[in-house]
């Protein structure tokens, strides 16, 4: 009867047994992060950017573009320049004054559009605020 009673003690513990490890097996916990992702951070890494040279030959050719358009824009507001004066030295004195006087008034008026317009901050005050 000892027998017996062992027999059916061990089978209980040999069932048993096998339970435990079949639950660990489906165990729900996080597993451990492997070694060479513990160093790296969370956060996503931001792509360089990187500048493509172009050939010398474009690069000097658009130098000289820009410096030919720069030219350009002296002389022709050179040229506007000595066109008002010689058009305000061909007028009469009451003439010049009146001239003049109107010229300061447009000026302040278009200096006070550009302040209202880029104090509004549209995308229209950009245009005007150069």
């Amino acid at each position: 009867m000892n027998k017996l009673f062992n027999k059916k003690l061990l089978f209980c513990l040999l069932i048993f047994s096998i339970t435990l490890t079949v639950c660990e097996a489906q165990s729900f916990d996080r597993p451990r992060a492997h070694r060479l992702q513990k160093n790296v951070s969370k956060r996503p890494m931001r792509s360089k950017t990187i500048k493509v040279r172009e050939p010398g030959s474009r690069e000097k050719a658009k130098k000289k573009t820009e410096a030919a358009d720069r030219k350009n824009r002296r002389e022709y507001a050179k040229y506007v320049k000595d066109n008002q004066k010689r058009s305000l030295e061909i007028q009469t004195p009451v003439v010049r004054e009146r001239m003049k006087k109107n010229m300061k008034t447009a000026n302040a008026n278009y200096k006070a559009k550009r302040k209202m317009v880029a104090r509004t901050g549209n995308k229209s005050g950009k245009k005007y605020s150069r």
